[in-house]
């Protein structure tokens, strides 16, 4: 059982590695559509299969054969009569699929109406069927949290949680993989579902319709608890092995560096669409400050990271202070110390998570967007470059470098994170991002920093001839 099961994750993490990787040379087939932010629309009836690298793409009409998809989202609303092969971050369909869909990504969701005639294969965080979305065939899902309505054939998978809302017609194979009590609710619910609307349960649950006509055999630390009348034959509970008794497949090393690539390349892409929505003139001043001052951003982020270490040290000096001097000395202060050990503990806390977030999610893809544009147009010989896919092609590399054990970490990825943090501090002081924090805080400012235009303010030029100017968002 755990055998098999690691062999499925496995199997799909290669199969999106694939997919994801293919993105390099694929655009050079794709249809001619002038790289841009505007979402695109397919409302005709095509005949023949499709290949689309744009961001984003909406089908309403009906494609008589395959879609292969490589972008930030694909909704289908029309129909299509072949496979879907999807590569990117969210991938929602509220139509028709008469065969196969193949995806790897951050989410997937069968909307209301959305329905899968054959199989379906995902690798990712999130996926979720909405109450009338059906798969005709077998299911094989390998996330973090997954919603699971009508499959006819046989569900396979594995992941933190499993809600069986609908009915399975054949038998289930799971594996749990220990996680938080409840799965957190932005990891479900692409399409507006109600099983999407609220956090699920960990492990296997059911919902008031779930039941599975077959077999339910699944691998967990410990046995799951639910109403046997949901399972139509047997249920076969496995332990789960100690870490030194899993199969010589766990301590592969490719297969390590597979999990670790796509883990880490998913959520960089997460944060770069997440950053790309909220703060483009931060993405891009950031960036434009990175590739001007490079030397100036490590020898700032170098004094930060050394700065908040003395700080982190001090605070934990007062802390332990403040819980062991009023048990020597007692007096009035007891009362106070626990309070402002907690103060302390919570300022600790949050200067080391903002330290660890900026270092490990945010300046990573800062470095993708610098050198990302000039890789995909060496390898596609386009002088435009859409940014998102500057971002995506820099978040390939970068992630297959920091995959690397010793090299990429700890060594290239606290060497990234050190000067991107730099970059982050020195942009911030330049467009007088601070300022204007200071001021909504009711300090004093400088008359020359209210009559001075923020630097970085409209149209940033990338380095070269490779991309094309980023638009600003208003």
């Amino acid at each position: 059982m755990k055998h098999e099961n690691l062999l499925l994750r496995g199997t799909l993490l290669a199969m999106g590695l694939l997919a994801l990787v293919t993105i390099v040379g694929v655009p050079v087939l794709a249809q001619s559509t002038p790289p841009g932010e505007e979402t695109i629309f397919v409302n005709d009836d095509l005949i023949g299969d499709q290949f689309y690298a744009v961001n984003p793409l909406v089908i309403n009409g009906t494609i008589d054969g395959d879609v292969m998809y490589f972008g930030e989202s694909l909704v289908i609303n029309g129909r299509v009569t072949g496979d879907i092969l999807f590569a990117g971050a969210f991938l929602n369909i509220q139509g028709e699929v008469s065969d196969d869909v193949r995806a790897a990504g951050a989410f997937a969701a069968l909307g209301d109406g959305g329905d899968v005639l054959g199989s379906i294969y995902f690798a990712g965080l999130g996926f979720d069927m909405g109450p009338s979305a059906t798969v005709g065939d077998d299911a094989s899902l390998a996330a973090t949290s997954l919603v699971i309505n009508d499959v006819g054939g046989d569900l396979r998978g594995a992941g933190s949680s499993l809600r069986i809302n609908g009915t399975v017609g054949g038998d289930i194979t799971f594996e749990v993989e220990e996680g938080e009590d409840e799965a957190p609710p932005w990891l479900v619910g692409l399409s507006s579902t109600e099983s999407g609307a609220v956090g699920i349960p960990a492990g296997i649950s059911f919902g008031p319709d779930g039941a599975v006509e077959g077999d339910l055999t699944y691998l967990a630390e410990n046995q799951q608890q639910f109403a046997s009348s949901a399972v139509g034959g047997e249920v076969d509970f496995q332990q789960e092995e100690a870490a030194d008794e899993l199969p010589e497949l766990v301590r592969t090393p490719g297969l390590a560096y597979l999990g670790y690539f796509m883990g880490i390349f998913l959520v960089f892409l997460v944060v770069g669409m997440l950053l790309r929505q909220i703060g483009p003139k931060f993405l891009n001043g950031t960036r434009d400050t990175l590739r001007e001052r490079a030397l100036a951003s490590f020898g700032v982020g170098f004094l930060a990271v050394l700065g908040v270490t003395i700080i982190l040290v001090i605070l934990s000096l007062l802390m332990v202070w403040l819980v062991v001097q009023p048990l020597i000395a007692g007096g009035g202060l007891a009362a106070l110390s626990q309070p402002l050990a907690g103060v302390v503990l919570v300022i600790a806390f949050s200067m080391m998570g903002a330290l660890l977030v900026l270092m490990r999610w945010v300046a990573p893809v800062i470095f993708a967007m610098l050198f990302g544009g000039r890789i995909y147009s060496l390898i596609t010989r386009e002088n435009e470059v859409d940014p998102f896919w500057a971002m995506f092609s820099g978040l390939i590399v970068l992630a297959a470098f920091l995959a690397i054990p010793i090299l990429g970490r700890p060594i290239l990825a606290n060497l990234i994170g050190m000067i991107g943090l730099g970059a982050i501090i020195l942009y911030a002081v330049q467009s007088g991002s601070l300022l204007d924090t200071a001021t909504r805080l009711g300090l004093p400012r400088s008359a020359d920093a209210e009559t001075k235009p923020a630097e970085g303010s409209g149209k940033a030029q990338v380095s070269g001839d490779t991309t094309k100017q980023f638009e600003e968002r208003g």
